[in-house]
């Protein structure tokens, strides 16, 4: 699962650069590298959730679920986390750096990026003064920009999916032979 997933989401992190897409199509060049990438999360996170449960001791299923179920979405919501300040990171360069190639101002760049993290209402982020073509230029680049700013996520997803697959190899194989039973009849410590 985490080779796939790492394909996947490689691939996923050099077609997201492909813009404009179709977005009429069912079929683009996103969509077989989504379906990789979610076939490897998907054979990941389904044998760890049932290896987790086979090797519950006893009747300790509910806390083994738990536990996986917690650390699943702590994982998730720091991955989301760290992810997604790069993208903005690299957005806000990005942006900053295709204005100034493009001859409009610091400040143009910087409403672009306000209202695209929603700290502006305004709605107008590109100058309305300008002439249409560096209109169509300056959107342009803000479209360029968030696509190769949101590869950087999928890069990074296909990084922790190589590393998922480098901790797999070292995880123990077979079952686990401990049971409530041998706890229960080890010896007590001797009083004194």
């Amino acid at each position: 699962g985490g080779l796939i997933g790492a394909v996947g989401f490689g691939w996923l992190a050099y077609a997201a650069r492909t813009i404009p897409v179709d977005v009429h199509s069912f079929i683009n060049p996103q969509t077989w590298p989504i379906v990789l990438a979610g076939a490897g999360v998907g054979f990941m996170l389904s044998a760890a959730s049932t290896d987790a449960v086979n090797r519950a001791i006893g009747a300790s299923y509910g806390e083994v679920t738990a536990i996986s179920q917690t650390m699943r979405n702590f994982g998730g919501a720091l991955g989301m986390a760290v992810l997604s300040t790069v993208v903005t990171h690299q957005l806000v360069d990005s942006i900053t750096d295709s204005f100034a190639k493009l001859g409009a101002p610091a400040s143009a760049a910087q409403t672009a990026v306000d209202a695209i993290n929603g700290t502006t209402d305004r709605a107008d982020a590109l100058s309305s003064n300008a002439p249409q073509s560096l209109q169509d230029a300056l959107m342009h680049a803000v479209q360029q920009s968030y696509a190769d700013a949101v590869s950087w996520a999928f890069a990074g997803a296909a990084a922790a999916m190589v590393v998922v697959a480098i901790v797999s190899l070292a995880y123990p194989k077979g079952q686990v032979s401990a049971t409530f039973r041998d706890a229960d009849e080890s010896p007590a410590p001797a009083s004194v």
